[in-house]
């Protein structure tokens, strides 16, 4: 008796290899009829560098002829984009301009730059001994309790009101670095009011939940969704960036502030489920539609 598991994974793969064959059959039959391959017809249907970066990664994923070129492009972010262009026109024979590539690819390259940038912020430990960590980390107590001194300076119990575990805020950054406190400051700064609400929702109620620690706990999301490349239609739909990485946290803080509130938990005991459910959300949403609407109607 076949399970039900094993059938599913049997539809699945047969759904996988269905859908491989009519990408390859459309493909050849546009290739007969226009005598273009698919790399030259996404160039000339314009549409904007964003849209050609999305179709141009696909093409280039699937391409046989071009897998070094993949597999090179994909790895990092350090490669030429003349170069490789000069590379893709040469083997596919594009019959257009080679300078088409340039702007789909610079997209596509400053979306692998973000993957970079995202980690060395994350793997770059919180150093109580620099005077920019130090200082950023004031400027995130002063905007989110503008006018409160902490009760013992540096070191202090009170921190906790801003939702960190313990009298020392260093030791929660351990986790996502840098990344952390960037966000954090970054919601808390230029977007005041939804910071300060989404503030006063965690301290209000009984059941409020921690604010900075769920702050680190966004980070460490997104960095796992951009690492899996979910976040790519998102990128590539407001230009990828770490400005654009900033303004998306912000948004999913408050999405989340809004899950949490309307789930009407009893005690923050039920932070853990609903968080696991709000990502699974959010990942849903992502599959559904290319991007997540920005935060700008809140005043900055």
């Amino acid at each position: 008796v076949v399970s039900i598991t094993t059938m599913m994974q049997r539809i699945l793969s047969a759904w996988v290899y269905l859908r491989s064959f009519l990408w390859h059959l459309t493909k050849g039959i546009l290739h007969l009829i226009t005598r273009k391959c698919e790399i030259e017809r996404i160039l000339r249907a314009g549409g904007g560098a964003l849209l050609q970066a999305a179709r141009l990664e696909r093409s280039l994923r699937n391409s046989k002829q071009l897998t070094s070129i993949w597999k090179e492009i994909d790895a990092n972010d350090k490669w030429s984009v003349k170069a490789i262009s000069n590379q893709i026109a040469e083997r596919k024979g594009l019959d257009c301009p080679v300078s088409l590539l340039y702007e789909p690819l610079r997209v596509f390259q400053d979306g692998k730059r973000l993957v970079s940038q995202s980690d060395d912020l994350k793997n770059t430990p919180y150093d109580k001994t620099n005077v920019v960590h130090e200082d950023m980390l004031a400027s995130l107590w002063d905007t989110l309790r503008p006018g409160v001194a902490r009760q013992g300076g540096r070191i202090s119990k009170d921190w906790g009101d801003i939702g960190f575990q313990g009298s020392d805020p260093a030791t929660d950054f351990r986790g996502m670095g840098l990344l952390g406190l960037s966000n954090l400051h970054h919601f808390a700064t230029k977007h005041k009011e939804a910071a300060s609400q989404t503030l006063f929702n965690c301290v209000s109620s009984p059941a409020g939940y921690p604010f900075a620690i769920t702050g680190i706990n966004i980070t460490a999301m997104l960095v796992d969704l951009t690492r899996k490349g979910l976040l790519n239609s998102h990128f590539r739909h407001y230009g990828p960036s770490m400005d654009e990485f900033n303004e998306l946290y912000c948004h999913v803080f408050v999405m989340f502030n809004a899950a949490y509130t309307a789930a009407r938990p009893q005690d923050v005991m039920s932070f853990g489920p609903i968080m696991q459910s709000f990502k699974e959300d959010f990942i849903s949403q992502l599959r559904k539609q290319d991007h997540i609407s920005r935060i700008s109607h809140h005043k900055r």
